[in-house]
Order: C-alpha cells, then structure tokens, then sequence
C-alpha cells in the first residue's frame, strides 16, 4: 500500500518511508494515522513536521523509530497502540506542544534522550511492563511535574531526568539497583523522593542540586554512595540514613547547611570519617544501637550540638569525632568496653558532663584522659 494524504482534512496515511518532511504537502500535515499493517515505523520518518498535531500509531505497530518524530514542535496529541514495545532514540525530542503522555503497558524500553527537550511535557504515566528507561529520556522536560513509575522497572539509565526543574515527587520502584549518574540533577523542585528497596549504589550527581528536598531517607539497603554523588541539598532538614557500613564522607560535602536532625537507623555500625562533618546546624542526634565506631571528625564543626547520646554496642570513639563542637554540654556513653580516644571531644570548650558506665571495662584500671581542651569537663560514672 502507498501513504495517502486527504488535503482537505490534513490527515496523512501512514503505511512506509521516512522523511516526509521532504514532501511538497508536508507542511499541510497536522494529523497522522498509521496503518494497522505497519510494525515499524522508520528513522526519521516524520522528523520536522511543524504543522503536525496529532499521532494514532496502529494497532500492530511495534517499534518507534530513532529521530521519528524529532522537531514535530506542534504535536500534542499522541495515541499509542497496546502493542508498542519500543520507543528508539530521540523519537519525539524537542515536541514542545506535548502535555501528557501516557505509555502502553506493553511497552519495554524507551531510548536515550527519546522525550527530550519536551519543554511543556508535565505528566508521564509509565505501562506496566516498562523494564529499561535510557539516557536522558526525559532531560531538560522543564515543566515534567509528575512521572508514575511502574513496578516491572529494573533498569533507569543516567541523564534520565536531568534538569526537570518542576519534578516534584519521584518514587524509584523496587526492582531498579542503581541511581545512575546525574539522573536526577538539577531537579530543583523535587520535595519528595522514595528509594526503591534494591538500591544498592547512588552514582555521581545522581542526588544532586534538589534544592528543595526538606527530607532525605537512605535506606539499609545502600551500599555504595560514589564521590560527588549527593551534593547542594542545601534545604534539607532531616537526614535518615540506616546504612550497614558505608563510608560516609561523601556526605560531608553536600552542603547540607540546614540540617537541624541527623537519624542513624539500628542497622548502621559505623560512622565513618568526615561523615558529618561541617553540619553546622545539627541540633537533634540519634544514633542507632548497632553503632560500633565513631570515627575520626565523624561530627566535626556540628556547631549547634549541645547533647550525644553514644549506645551500649559502640566500642570506640576516634580521634576528634566531635571536634570543635562548641555548644556540646553532654555526652552519654553507655557501653561497658569503650575506648575514648583523648581528642574524641577536642575544642568542645562547652562540654560538662561526660557520662560513663560504671562497669567500662577499658577505664576500669585507666581513667579516661580527655585533651586539655577539655579540663572543666567532669567524668561521672553511672
């Protein structure tokens, strides 16, 4: 069968070819209908269609093809096909007209970058046998405000939503192992995100700049959080974080200025290096009691802390774990077996009262020895 074109409706009939753009009638072009027949639509076939409204993709139309419909600036109507499986490389970027879209449940894969630049797309609702979303999918959609992820969701590539600054509430499912490099960057309206359970790594910029997250909550089942990977969440207030062991340090340069509570979950043991280092506003501490090490400036400069409370299980307090902590007034220790190394509180001017159990073995033939920083603080046994 040949395409057909109705000039009098503007409707195009879709059965093979690409650029179609080329076509003397192209720019008469606002609606297309493809073919039951068709199973592929080819590269480029519709790219640059500025008078192009409307899309029914046919009923057995399985495969999208790559740059299909890129540059289409006035589509903002498209009727997906049940049957759809694939949706390649930036087959309907920079479609500026588009509002929502909601995807067919046979759907497995969306390419890279294949809703980019959708500057007015601001709602996605994904099928339910969505597995892989490619990179930068959904990058720079501006006015993107809900995206409902579906359960079947295992694979979500970097990029993917860099730069929906109105993105405000994302929940990873639970099947997706990895939040890939810069997939949530710059989203700066985010206020609520949801880690999905199989999480196990948090790459490079994929927490980046969400500078209007009030809360952040990771959970036990982290186990890698790269260099560079949470960084500018200036506005968060409230930390949870239930990590086994993880190195922790890479939380010391998010900036997180208005932290005021920092939530250790009972499945962390320790705290690492710089971990909470230069949380200048902290004022509310729980430490979990699996927590067996505190190490070196794990709290430094946390400049409001005025009281710790250390669990039974913790052995050890390392070199300058509360460094210059100014306000600190008193620490509860209340573990039998602990070594308090002397500048665990250096430069805690403040501190009057250290609580220790009457029963701790380590100072029960050495007394504890704190810096001379700390020469007013009393060590009461209890």
């Amino acid at each position: 069968m040949e395409n057909k074109f109705d000039e009098s409706k503007g409707i195009f009939y879709y059965y093979e070819g690409s650029y179609i753009s080329s076509l003397d009638y192209a720019d008469k072009i606002k609606e297309i209908i493809v073919d039951d027949s068709v199973e592929d639509i080819e590269d480029h076939a519709f790219s640059d269609l500025l008078s192009l409204e409307k899309v029914t993709i046919g009923d057995n139309t399985r495969y999208i093809g790559e740059f299909a419909f890129i540059g289409c600036l006035n589509l903002n109507t498209i009727i997906f096909n049940e049957k759809l499986e694939v949706i390649c490389m930036n087959a309907f970027s920079g479609c500026n007209s588009l509002r929502k879209i909601i995807l067919p449940d046979y759907l497995r894969i969306i390419e890279a970058t294949a809703f980019m630049g959708c500057t007015n797309l601001e709602m996605v609702i994904c099928g339910k046998e969505l597995s892989e979303i490619h990179t930068g999918a959904f990058m720079n959609c501006k006015k993107l405000r809900k995206v409902i992820l579906n359960d079947n969701l295992e694979i979500v590539f970097d990029k993917v939503f860099l730069g929906c600054t109105s993105l405000e509430e994302l929940i990873i499912p639970n099947k997706v192992r990895a939040l890939k490099e810069d997939v949530l960057k710059d989203c700066t309206s985010l206020n609520n995100l949801v880690i999905g359970s199989s999480v196990r790594k948090i790459c490079s910029g994929a927490l980046d700049n969400l500078t209007s997250l009030k809360e952040l909550v990771i959970p036990n089942n982290i186990k890698e959080i790269s260099m560079g990977a949470i960084t500018n969440l200036k506005n968060v207030e409230r930390i949870i974080i239930d990590t086994d062991e993880i190195d922790m340090f890479f939380l010391s340069s998010g900036e997180f200025y208005n932290t005021k509570e920092v939530i250790i979950g009972n499945n962390t043991k320790v705290i690492g290096a710089n971990a909470f280092r230069n949380f200048i506003s902290l004022k509310n501490l729980t430490i979990g009691k699996s927590v067996e090490v505190i190490e070196n400036f794990a709290f430094g400069n946390c400049v409001e802390l005025e009281k710790v409370e250390v669990p039974y299980n913790t052995y050890l307090l390392d070199s300058y774990a509360f460094d210059n902590c100014f306000k600190l007034k008193e620490v509860v220790v209340k573990g039998e077996i602990v070594t308090i190394k002397p500048d665990a509180f250096s430069n805690c001017f403040r501190l009057e009262k250290l609580y220790i159990n009457k029963n701790n073995y380590y100072n029960k033939d050495t007394p504890i020895k704190l810096s001379k920083d700390n020469y007013k603080t009393n060590i009461i046994k209890q």
